[in-house]
């Protein structure tokens, strides 16, 4: 959908759901959650700054559920 310049954005009082291609600063308060599903194969280079459990040039990888 990005490579098409389609934008997705799904939001409610409690989420906020969005695609990404490259990088994204998000703002959020203390306590809040965050979330990183690939929707490809393999994303790779991920990095994230000031979470509990930070990241650096890591992998992520969809797994098929099990069912």
């Amino acid at each position: 959908m990005l490579d098409r310049g389609v934008r997705g954005r799904i939001v409610n009082e409690y989420n906020e759901i969005f695609l990404i291609s490259h990088s994204v600063e998000i703002e959020a308060e203390e306590g809040c959650y965050l979330t990183l599903l690939p929707l490809t194969s393999k994303v790779e280079g991920i990095t994230t700054k000031g979470l509990y459990y930070p990241l650096k040039e890591r992998l992520l990888k969809w797994v098929q559920p099990e069912g």
